[in-house]
């Protein structure tokens, strides 16, 4: 028990805050993402979706999409999700 409380301590230290503001993203097959930790929407249309998600920028690139829940950091948008892509800011 010792050795595992040890390991979670040291995994614990090595998180940066860079990786405590990474979001965290769910894709349902092509049709739905859901994304927590999102600080803003920079653009969106029905074929693009630019999300900021403090060091990263977050584009979904579809058909027809649409945001459908937006609370706080939380944003769901469906349609016809074709890619995805990460940069940083």
């Amino acid at each position: 028990m010792q050795n595992f409380r040890k390991t979670v301590e040291m995994a614990a230290a090595m998180v940066t805050d860079t990786e405590l503001l990474l979001p965290h993203v769910e894709l349902h097959a092509d049709r739905r993402a859901v994304v927590d930790g999102c600080r803003g929407i920079v653009a969106y249309d029905e074929t693009c979706a630019k999300l900021n998600c403090g060091a990263i920028l977050l584009v979904l690139h579809g058909d027809g999409l649409c945001m459908e829940q937006l609370s706080g950091t939380h944003i769901s948008v469906s349609g016809t999700l074709v890619s995805l892509e990460l940069s940083s800011l």
